[in-house]
Formats: structure tokens, sequence, C-alpha cells
């Protein structure tokens, strides 16, 4: 009779103990985060956990296969673009997981966590955009170059008029010996007047 009562008990807890996996597990996943960035930017989230264990596990997806990103003991952990640090004290336990040079290959689903069975893990979600402030600056420069109107080049432009330079000519040479003419009559005039007073004296 006492067996049968302890195998009861023993069935009881272990459903109680199951029921408290999936609701801690159905919880963590209910509350998964999401972050978004540029590609080319880089990304570091934080695992935080109340227990510990091993392997350290950083995946993606359905982590199988090539999903799993990172599976290592050691506290820190690198793989091409994945990096991982752990670090705990007495009372909690940080995982750090981080991808750089991100892609929008990289958009997904996340986890990390301790453990094969994976039943204590942290989830999130990775939104990854392409990164647009080079194509729009390089519109921008376009579009400014092709509105801003072209400056003309003005070249004076210098004619010679062979017939206004001959006409120029003709009229300073008539000056010229018009001038010259009225001096010589003006010459004549006085040198005559002079004459005239001379006479009168004598």
């Amino acid at each position: 009779m006492k067996v049968c009562f302890t195998l009861i008990c023993l069935f009881f807890l272990k459903l109680l103990q199951d029921q408290n996996v999936i609701t801690d597990t159905t919880i963590k996943s209910s509350a998964a985060e999401t972050h978004a960035r540029m590609g080319g930017e880089n990304i570091t989230v934080e695992c935080k956990f109340n227990l510990t264990g091993n392997p350290i596990i950083f995946c993606k997806e359905n982590c199988e296969g090539e999903n799993i990103l990172i599976n290592t003991t050691e506290d820190k952990a690198h793989k091409g673009r994945y990096n991982t640090l752990y670090e705990s004290n007495y009372t909690s336990a940080s995982l750090h997981v981080s991808i750089s040079d991100l892609k929008r290959s990289d958009s997904g689903r996340y986890r990390c966590g301790f453990g094969k069975n994976r039943s204590r893990y942290h989830e999130f979600h990775l939104d990854v955009t392409e990164a647009t402030t080079s194509s729009s600056s390089s519109t921008t420069q376009q579009t400014t170059s092709s509105s801003e109107p072209k400056a003309k080049v003005s070249v004076p432009e210098f004619q010679t008029s062979t017939y206004e330079t001959d006409q120029l000519l003709y009229v300073g040479l008539s000056l010229a010996i018009l001038i010259i003419l009225l001096a010589t009559a003006l010459l004549i005039y006085c040198r005559r007047k002079n004459l005239h007073q001379q006479k009168g004296e004598l």
C-alpha cells in the first residue's frame, strides 16, 4: 500500500515538473523581443537566466544542422560572424550573443540557452533591412546636379569694320588740315597787320 502511494506521488510530481517546464518555455517564447537593424551593422543581445548548464547554444529557427551557430562549453566562443560571451554570479547568469556585419538573410528567430534539451532558452527575433543611405545620397546628388542651371560663358565678340576705320581716319585728317589752314591764315593776318602798322608810323 505504501509503495503504491509513493508511486502515485512520484507520478503527480513528474506531471507538475513537466507542466512547469512547458509553462516556462511558453512564457519565454511568447515574450520574444524583436530587434531591427540595418545591413552592415552589428548586434549584441543579452540572454538572462536563473539557472545555468552546458553546453552553451546559440542557434537560429529550428536549431538543427547549419542553424546551430555556436555549440560550446567555453565561456567565450567565436565562429565566423557569431560570438558568445557567458558571465555568471551567485544568483543569475547572462549569455551575450553577437552577430557582426548583418545581412538581410540574417533576419529570423534566434535562441540562446543552455543544455541539450533546450528547455531553458531566451528567444528573440531579428529584422535586418538594407541600408539605403548611400543610394539615397547619390540619387539626391544626381537630382541636384541635374536641376542646377548650367552657367553660360559669354565671350565678348570683337567685330572690326574696315569701313568705319577708314571714315574715322578721313575725319581725323580733315580736322588736322583745317586746323593747319586756320593757323596759317591767322599767321598771315597777324603779319599783314604788323606791316600796316609799321608803314603808318613812317
